[in-house]
Order: C-alpha cells, then sequence, then structure tokens
C-alpha cells in the first residue's frame, strides 16, 4: 500500500502529511488539491477539515477510498510543542475503545477523570465549533438534539464559554 499525502492552502499543517508520508513505505508523493481532478490511487493522508482538506475527506468517503485523517489531538494542540496529533483511518476521531498502554497519557496529559453521572436530568452540551459542526453536524443535527431533550424533560444547557444554540423563545426552536 504507498501512500501519498494532500496538501491544501494551509502551509502550517504541510509539514505533519509530509512527515507522515516521509514514514511510510513507498515512495513519497503529495498532490495539490487545488489542482486534483479525480482521487488519486493511493490512500491518501490529510490534516484537518479546513482549507480543502474536509473536501477531500468527503471525496473519500463517496468514493470508498482508504485515507488517513490527522488533527489536533484530544488534549494539546498539534502545533505546539510536541506536537501530538490524532491520526485516524476512514473516521474524524477514534470511535472503539482499546485497550493500549497508559504510559504516554499518564506522563503527558494525566487529568483527574470523574465517573459518568447517569442520574442527573440535566446535560451540559458544549457545540463544536461552526466549522466542525458544519462539517459532522448541520444544523439539522443540533435541532433534533434539542427536540430530543424537550421530549425527554431533560434540560439542555450551554457553555457561555462555547458557542450557545439560539433557541428562538417564540417557537422553542434551534435558530438557523
Amino acid at each position: 500500500m504507498n501512500i501519498a499525502g494532500i496538501h491544501t492552502t494551509k502551509p502550517r499543517t504541510q509539514r505533519y502529511v509530509d512527515a507522515f508520508v516521509r514514514g511510510t513505505p513507498g515512495p513519497y508523493k503529495i498532490y495539490d488539491f487545488k489542482t486534483m481532478q479525480s482521487l488519486p490511487e493511493e490512500t491518501l493522508a490529510f490534516y484537518g477539515i479546513l482549507a480543502g482538506s474536509g473536501e477531500v475527506y468527503k471525496w473519500c468517503e463517496k468514493e470508498g477510498k482508504d485515507f488517513y485523517f490527522m488533527d489536533h489531538g484530544y488534549f494539546s494542540n498539534a502545533h505546539d510543542a510536541p506536537h501530538w496529533l490524532r491520526v485516524t483511518k476512514n473516521g474524524h476521531t477514534q470511535t472503539t475503545l482499546k485497550n493500549v498502554p497508559t504510559d504516554r497519557y499518564e506522563k503527558h496529559f494525566k487529568r483527574e477523570l470523574k465517573p459518568w453521572n447517569k442520574t442527573g436530568k440535566d446535560i451540559l452540551f458544549l457545540p463544536p465549533t461552526i466549522a466542525i459542526s458544519n462539517f459532522l453536524m448541520p444544523q439539522t443535527g443540533l435541532q433534533r438534539l434539542y427536540e430530543h431533550c424537550q421530549q425527554s424533560r431533560i434540560d439542555l444547557w450551554t457553555s457561555e464559554k462555547s458557542r450557545t444554540i439560539p433557541i428562538s423563545p417564540q417557537t422553542n426552536m434551534v435558530q438557523q
């Protein structure tokens, strides 16, 4: 399997794509998103969802093409040393639990995790950024979440530090 990288219009993230491709077997090959007419034959690697990468992601999904997606790690910003990245195959985030050594987590990211609270009737909803919301969960997804909470008599709270969900006081619906 040969892996090729995709460069988009964000030079800051190209170094991660370059390093990933150089670390794989096979020839070093990078494609420029702006000039692509079709998906290359190689398995692709790209970073983020902005500046064209999101389009490549959806294009790969549509055509059933294998890809490696890179973005900020769960606990740190990839642009700050030591440059931890989240790398997933054919997806945006890790969606399965794996039993792996915890040494890197313990050394670099250790945080106290509290037990899951399943007894409350409130949900604190921390909406994603507008970019990721538009990419993964369009406004209709937020609307469905709000409607489910209404039907289940669950109070939905948002954080002032994150983007709030605009609820219309007249209709009790998420405003577009």
